[in-house]
């Protein structure tokens, strides 16, 4: 990838907190907000049309949608639709934007075992950062849908549409295997126990990756979830859903939106709403959230992916 200088729009961003609730349903809990501030500097946002904000400022890159941002060995990686990726090592001078594989979406990308692993439409796409990447057809049969790939339990764990997953022990060779029915929206793990969310609002979970048990919750539209604090989180519209051992789940009444994607960095969870909120919490069950505007006190909306900035 050629390096370019991205077009600025210096749009300095101001940040303000606001609790957000929502009526309860039964068996859920709404929370006051009371956890520690969050510092928007402190992460850079990807998004729809172009938008990356890093540093407080916001950059439009090309016209692509953006969905995950990673970062690892020195440098921030973007991926996006249509197969577009761009690479940078300040988060402020980004390449290209250059399509990586074959124009097909690429919708999460990792850091894990020394190598940058995305996943989208059909592929996995594999790097050790030095610009040469690896495009690898997992199923022979049938393009897959790869929603979300992460590294568990020293392994890359792909989730998909219609129930497929993949697991690698080295992101190149794939064994591919059947769950269920439903799509697959996010997987994550911790304490030995593997869970995996589904869109429709069943959450699956296994100690072995083989033998799984099924268990509905009362949301639907589950999007990401993560482990921390002996905890795990699931996140859905509205709501934070949350588990000590995969099986039995409670809520947390949480916003108005989506919450597309949860991680768990600096011993706190940390989500985003693509309507322009970023929340935090320790626990996972009490919340504070913060809303991202430009400086024009309009808010940022439309956001699908975050990564922490290198402080280093």
């Amino acid at each position: 990838m050629k390096q370019a200088q991205v077009p600025r729009e210096f749009m300095f961003l101001k940040y303000e907190f606001s609790s957000l609730y929502k009526h309860n349903k039964p068996n859920s809990t709404i929370t006051a907000n009371f956890e520690q501030g969050i510092s928007i500097s402190d992460y850079i946002f990807v998004g729809d049309n172009g938008v990356i904000l890093s540093q407080e400022k916001k950059y439009i890159l090309g016209e692509t949608d953006w969905y995950s941002v990673v970062h690892g060995n020195g440098q921030y990686i973007a991926v996006g639709k249509r197969g577009y990726m761009t690479t940078s090592t300040d988060g402020i001078t980004w390449t290209g934007p250059d399509i990586v594989g074959y124009s097909s979406d690429w919708y999460s990308i990792i850091f894990a075992d020394g190598k940058y692993v995305a996943a989208g439409n059909g592929y996995v796409a594999v790097s050790t950062g030095t610009g040469d990447w690896n495009i690898i057809k997992i199923s022979n049969t049938k393009n897959r849908t790869w929603n979300n790939i992460q590294y568990c339990n020293g392994r890359f764990i792909v989730v998909g549409n219609n129930g497929y997953m993949a697991t690698s022990t080295d992101g190149n060779v794939w064994q591919e295997t059947k769950i269920g029915s439903g799509d697959l929206k996010s997987v994550t793990y911790g304490n030995g126990i593997y869970v995996i969310a589904e869109k429709s609002g069943y959450i699956n979970n296994s100690t072995d990756l083989t033998n799984w048990n099924r268990v509905k919750i009362t949301a639907t539209n589950l999007y990401s979830s993560a482990f921390g604090n002996n905890k795990f989180i699931v996140s859905s519209y509205g709501y934070m859903h949350y588990s000590t051992d995969g099986i039995n789940w409670k809520e947390i009444a949480f916003g108005d939106n989506s919450w597309e994607e949860i991680i768990f960095k600096d011993d706190s969870f940390l989500t985003l709403e693509n309507n322009g909120y970023i929340g935090k919490s320790i626990d996972g069950i009490n919340w504070k959230s913060t809303k991202i505007t430009d400086n024009n006190s309009l808010k940022l909306g439309f956001l699908n992916g975050f990564c922490d900035i290198d402080r280093k």
